[in-house]
């Protein structure tokens, strides 16, 4: 008995100190809501929000990038989709700096400024020019 008590004190330890679970903006619930409708009509199988941060190296200095989500499309393959309303030049530079890093990952960037306008998907870094920041 004193060893199962010691066990689950650990558990509820390790559950007290995990990170919370990172929470959508409304932006973010929209695609997700998109990419349950890619899920079902089978073009993709599986997305999930936020899952890892991406460590980057550039100039000795080490910056994370953590995607908004992660995808596995209908051919097996990984991407890391980038949700905007609009642009800073930060997030450009990551996200350009993930997709040479990370090479075997395809980045998209899906873009929807208003909620009434249709989403612009642009796959990186074919789209680094494209972006006005």
């Amino acid at each position: 008995m004193v060893a199962d008590e010691g066990i689950s004190q650990h558990f509820a330890l390790a559950a007290r100190t995990e990170a919370p679970k990172p929470q959508m903006n409304r932006l973010e619930m929209a695609y997700a809501d998109r990419l349950e409708t890619l899920k079902s009509a089978k073009e993709i199988i599986h997305y999930e929000y936020e899952p890892l941060t991406l460590r980057l190296s550039q100039h000795n200095q080490r910056l994370g990038y953590t995607p908004d989500f992660i995808v596995i499309n209908k051919e097996g393959q990984i991407e890391a989709h980038e949700v905007k309303g609009f642009w800073r030049e930060a997030a450009v530079q990551r996200l350009k700096k993930a997709s040479e890093q990370f090479w075997w990952i395809r980045f998209k960037s899906a873009e929807r400024p208003r909620v009434k306008d249709p989403w612009t998907i642009r796959e990186w870094p074919k789209a680094w020019a494209e972006v006005a920041v």
